[in-house]
């Protein structure tokens, strides 16, 4: 017999498609709902439509991106400043990793963490990355037990992401 070659349905094909907000770009999950309004202080979050569950508990993995406007541009003296709030704003915080990121328009980094907000084990990816006095956070969250369904796909839309 003639092995078959699986065809993807037209659903299964993925769209890439870049977001352009205001000074930035990149490239989300696919089918993933976006939401605007800022509702959140986010230029843009996008979320999985399908909620991922763990003891009962429903949460559906995100990205979102977020602007603030920096005093100093001393990259360095940020990234303290941000550690020390992400450590006060969430317990059990914990970077697992830390590695260089951004283009030629700004230094960045990309930190690897774990913390719990309430019921919820989490897990993320942020970048931070300051151009010019405008400083740019864009977080990818999962649960953790969920955490390496999503791993991959939140490298490549963080490596996608471009100040402009």
């Amino acid at each position: 017999p003639e092995a078959v070659i699986p065809v993807p349905s037209p659903t299964e094909i993925p769209i890439i498609t870049t977001y352009s907000g205001t000074g930035f770009s990149l490239i989300p999950p696919s089918r993933w709902t976006k939401d605007e309004s800022r509702a959140f202080g986010t230029e843009v979050a996008f979320s999985n439509p399908l909620a991922d569950e763990d003891g009962g508990n429903r949460l559906a993995a995100s990205v979102n991106v977020v602007e603030e406007e920096v005093n100093q541009t001393d990259f360095t003296v940020y990234l303290a400043a941000s550690k020390e709030n992400l450590s006060k704003q969430f317990e059990m915080y914990q970077v697992l990793s830390e590695q260089p990121a951004g283009t030629g328009s700004g230094s960045g980094v990309i930190l690897e963490a774990s913390y719990e907000l309430g019921v919820y084990k989490l897990h993320n990816l942020q970048l931070l990355q300051v151009a010019g006095t405008k400083a740019y956070v864009v977080t990818a969250t999962a649960l953790e037990t969920k955490w390496a369904n999503y791993a991959a796909m939140y490298k490549e839309v963080l490596e996608s992401f471009k100040v402009e």
